[in-house]
């Protein structure tokens, strides 16, 4: 468990395999299933490399745990990368700055 494949034997035992399972589905007895749902574009192996931070940040992984985790140097390369799917943090980060804001009140001003 846990240990490193080599690059062909990957190909040959996984990443094909599960590619042609997923663009030509079959039945349990093997025959093929036109039915079934099936990929229209064989993705890359590098696109997994985005689709995994994706779904972590879809499930609220800090950008700085992110950032550690993919290996990137600066969090810059982070942002500039994954930006684009967090729309709502600005919507997020004004709720929290009114709640945070929400029990304040000004003092009178003594002239």
């Amino acid at each position: 468990m846990g240990q490193q494949i080599s690059s062909s034997r990957f190909w040959t035992t996984t990443w094909t395999p599960a590619l042609d399972a997923a663009t030509h589905p079959r039945r349990a007895d093997g025959t093929p299933d036109p039915d079934a749902p099936r990929l229209r574009r064989r993705p890359r192996v590098h696109d997994l490399r985005h689709t995994h931070p994706s779904w972590m940040i879809a499930a609220g992984t800090d950008l700085f745990v992110l950032q550690r985790r993919l290996g990137h140097e600066s969090i810059t390369t982070t942002t500039e990368t994954y930006a684009h799917l967090l729309p709502d943090q600005q919507v997020a980060a004004a709720a929290a700055a009114g709640r945070a804001l929400g029990g304040l009140s000004l003092a009178p001003r003594t002239y």
